[in-house]
């Protein structure tokens, strides 16, 4: 983020095996808050460019190996909200009825139900009344498609939320065939819009097809 820097600190799940010539499937999981013997150490919110860098433990002094990358690397670091909510999993529904299966073929359902089940926690004292609305994003075309909306949904800490008071209609016909969406799930909080997936549960995908 432009005038700010984090350094996550170095674990023991941090340790992988690189080998020369062979591909390596690496899961990055680090602190966004610690202390140490300099203090606390928090990630503010914001827009940050990540840079990876290998740290080396088998040679006799410490080298630091800069990871390169086709693109740069960002993540957004949100507020911690008041009432923190997070999305379990998505239901796709066909003429109301849940169903198993992500591809959907145009010739025979041009437009199918979604909807969310999920956990919220926080203060109280705190609750969420307004809609829930669905993003379909297709990261490799930089494609945003505004899906729909729930009516008025409340939300409040510690209680459970009936998964069809959440439920939208999505017109598959403006989705490109082929194409591969992730389901993007959002609040209205003080006037914007803010994403409540959390890196707790796998990312819904669907795609059409014709």
């Amino acid at each position: 983020m432009v005038g700010a820097k984090f350094v996550a600190p170095f674990t023991n799940n941090s340790t992988v095996s690189f080998r020369r010539l062979a591909d390596t499937q690496v899961a990055v999981n680090f602190l966004t808050n610690y202390s140490d013997n300099t203090g606390p150490h928090a990630m503010a919110p914001g827009r940050y460019n990540v840079k990876l860098v290998l740290e080396t433990t088998n040679t006799k002094t410490k080298q630091f190996i800069p990871l390169g990358a086709d693109q740069n690397y960002q993540i957004d670091v949100l507020p911690y909200p008041e009432v923190k909510i997070k999305v379990h999993n998505v239901d796709f529904l066909v003429n109301g009825n849940e169903v198993n299966q992500q591809v959907f073929d145009l010739t025979k359902q041009r437009e199918i139900g979604m909807r969310i089940h999920t956990e919220i926690r926080g203060n109280n004292q705190k609750y969420y009344y307004s809609k829930i609305y669905y993003r379909l994003v297709c990261p490799e075309a930089n494609e945003s498609i505004e899906a729909g909306q729930s009516g008025a949904v409340t939300l409040r800490p510690f209680q459970r939320t009936e998964p069809r008071s959440t439920a939208a209609r999505i017109d598959l016909t403006r989705l490109t065939p082929g194409r591969r969406y992730e389901v993007h799930v959002e609040i209205e909080e003080n006037g914007n819009r803010r994403e409540i997936w959390t890196n707790d549960s796998p990312r819904a995908q669907l795609m059409v097809s014709e």
